[in-house]
């Protein structure tokens, strides 16, 4: 997705991508730096100038309808787009030769007896050198250089208006195929070709108006939010112990319209100030908007408030707003704490309006009074609840648990870290692998210290993975959501942290010994998840069996074995189907025998070395062909690529069909067990 902007926000800021009319739009998109770095100024200017959410095909759409053989000139626009360059100089050179010819014919004496067109045939100044300038057109005639004078005549001349319109739509079809092919890296150039386009001028105000509710409605809907710093549900200038007989006015909102020149029939400024009035008149409206109401408080109950009922309560003789928490005594919102009120404030709004199309909330500081673990749990439900499919997030943050968060959970983020250089802003782009931005806000995780558990595994992965799943049941449960970095936190044992637990025959136990007695002094309410590696399952030496029923007899409940290989034999054949598509060189074989992978085939076995299996036995021994890695699948007999293979499950599990009961295999679905009941005892 993209953000269509109506100024080039490259003028104002140097990014280390090419952005212009075009900005980068995931799910999460967080902004980080230093005090004084500019981010707010960098959200501030994305608010003023964000008019659309775009996806590649809307981007597509709105660039070729504009081009017809009445505005040939749009065309123009496409020049400086490098992966055009071969389209445009071959029809460029076919659309200036027909009107070349068509400029330099000269009519002779020759008159045309038959023909399309009998009458004047006409000749062309320097027609031989004509011909040689512009050979794309010839090539598209079917002519060449000793075509005479009579066809082009006949072709061009007589039918100049059809053969260019003819030639447009074929150079039109032909940019739209590339455009297909093209990266994400390549889609900021449209955002020039919609403003040359004259898109961003013209449809401003339409855009506007395209995203009212109904003419029925009191407010006109905008899809841009903002939730500044500067917000609360308790009112600065009230005194919460007098009756007051008006509203009063939204001071912070009319601050922040002061300031920043923002247009108020643009965005939609929510501080909390008339929550109070907002919520009364939903509470005591119509049947669905109470419905609405009641689905909100059940929302906070079951993801915030560990299943207990919670009632928001306007209360008319103070004009305040109370809580009541599990049917105990009613309390003003001040006095159950800052964090729930800044829970409120946004997830209500959040929550209310996540039904509409292409909702975008640009958020200061979400962390304000939130504890780490609702960091997270804020995070886990906009990303992967489905009924926020709708919501986009801008976040400015100075939470490492955050950024830690977007760099190793997601794959929908991005992060930008705005630097001051003199007088300018330098915003770095930033991917999942990099963690600089921790380092320059200078700050460490601290979340094994704060959780009340441990789960260790092995590798990120298997964090990713049980995360992931763990999720996706929750979301269809009702009652406590368990909060992770609070409630629980995972932690690697091996993978690049050194392998301090295996099974290999010159490891000695005292090893694990030393490891374990470490794990209990950092936390002693663990558990310990590995893989099988077909220590009871395959034909190991009874050392190895040995060495698992000792550790197992040292951790007894507190180890969970796996039931298959490892971590990644628990997804499904669809998973390991989509895999094996994607490490293909070349797809242009009989692929029908991956219809018939079955899960008890390869749950115990080395994905790599059973994918490179099908390969042999399907299509042929030459790995380096055939996929173009002269391994193939394998990496020691391990998938040479994880991470793709975690993009493979990220897209199933996130399919809008995913049912947690029909689709997960029963070892995955015992692994999850055995990890929620631990955390919830």
């Amino acid at each position: 997705m993209w953000l269509l902007l109506q100024n080039d926000i490259s003028k104002k800021f140097k990014f280390s991508k090419k952005y212009t009319y075009l900005l980068d739009l995931k799910k999460i998109n967080i902004i980080v730096g230093k005090n004084n770095s500019g981010k707010s100024y960098f959200m501030r200017e994305i608010i003023k100038n964000s008019i659309n959410i775009v996806d590649r095909y809307e981007i597509k759409d709105i660039v070729f309808s504009n081009i017809t053989s009445n505005n040939q000139k749009k065309l123009d626009t496409f020049y400086n787009i490098i992966e055009f360059k071969k389209i445009n100089d071959k029809y460029i050179n076919i659309l200036t030769g027909i009107q070349t010819f068509n400029d330099s014919k000269i009519q002779s004496s020759t008159r045309m007896l038959g023909g399309k067109y009998p009458g004047v045939v006409y000749d062309f100044e320097n027609f031989v050198d004509l011909k040689n300038r512009y050979p794309d057109l010839l090539t598209y005639l079917g002519f060449n250089t000793k075509t005479d004078a009579k066809e082009f005549s006949d072709k061009v001349v007589y039918e100049v208006t059809s053969l260019t319109n003819k030639v447009i739509n074929q150079y039109k079809i032909e940019l739209e195929k590339e455009f297909d092919n093209l990266d994400d890296e390549a889609i900021y150039q449209f955002g020039k070709v919609i403003y040359d386009f004259g898109y961003i001028e013209e449809e401003t105000e339409g855009f506007i108006n395209l995203y009212n509710i109904s003419e029925e409605d009191k407010r006109p809907y905008r899809f841009k939010n903002y939730i500044p710093l500067l917000r609360n549900i308790r009112h600065p200038l009230k005194n919460p112990n007098i009756k007051e007989g008006n509203i009063l006015d939204d001071i912070y909102k009319t601050r922040i319209l002061e300031e920043y020149k923002y247009n108020e029939n643009e965005i939609n400024i929510i501080t909390g100030l008339n929550f109070y009035f907002e919520y009364k008149e939903k509470l005591l409206g119509s049947k669905r908007e109470r419905k609405l109401i009641s689905d909100f408080e059940k929302f906070l109950s079951n993801y915030f408030f560990e299943g207990k009922d919670i009632s928001i309560i306007p209360d008319e003789k103070s004009y305040e707003v109370k809580i009541n928490i599990n049917d105990s005594e009613d309390r003003f919102i001040y006095e159950v704490g800052d964090g729930i009120t800044s829970l409120i404030i946004m997830m209500y709004n959040i929550f209310l309006n996540c039904d509409r199309e292409k909702n975008i909330y640009f958020i200061e500081e979400p962390e304000q009074s939130f504890h780490p673990g609702f960091q997270r749990l804020l995070i886990n439900i906009i990303s992967l609840n489905p009924k926020f499919k709708n919501c986009y997030f801008f976040f400015t943050t100075h939470s490492n648990h955050l950024i830690d968060i977007s760099n190793h959970d997601f794959k929908n983020f991005i992060n930008y870290l705005c630097k001051k250089n003199g007088d300018n802003i330098n915003v770095t782009v930033q991917n999942e692998s990099d963690i600089s931005m921790i380092y320059e806000l200078g700050v460490k995780p601290s979340s094994v210290q704060i959780a009340n558990k441990i789960i260790w595994v092995e590798g990120k992965y298997d964090a990713f993975y049980i995360r992931l799943l763990l999720n996706k049941k929750n979301i269809n449960e009702s009652g406590r959501k368990y909060i992770e970095d609070y409630d629980y936190v995972f932690v690697p044992y091996g993978g690049s942290n050194g392998t301090l637990i295996n099974f290999s025959l010159n490891d000695d136990i005292d090893n694990s010994k030393d490891f374990i007695l470490k794990a209990k002094k950092i936390n002693k309410d663990f558990l310990l998840i590995m893989d099988d590696d077909e220590i009871l399952s395959g034909n190991n030496k009874q050392a190895k069996i040995d060495r698992y029923n000792k550790l197992k007899e040292i951790l007894d409940k507190q180890l969970y074995k796996l039931e298959v290989r490892e971590i990644e034999n628990l997804f499904p054949p669809q998973v390991i189907k989509d895999y094996f598509l994607n490490g293909l060189k070349c797809k242009d074989y009989d692929l029908s025998f991956l219809d018939n992978i079955k899960y008890d085939d390869y749950k115990n076995k080395k994905l790599g070395r059973y994918l490179n299996g099908l390969i042999k036995k399907n299509i042929g021994n030459d790995f380096k062909q055939i996929t173009g890695r002269e391994k193939g699948f394998e990496l020691k007999g391990f998938l040479y690529s994880k991470s793709k293979f975690y993009d493979c499950v990220l897209r199933w599990i996130m399919n809008e069909s995913f049912d947690y009961e029909k689709d997960i295999p029963q070892e995955a679905k015992q692994l999850i067990d055995k990890v929620e009941k631990f955390i919830k005892d």
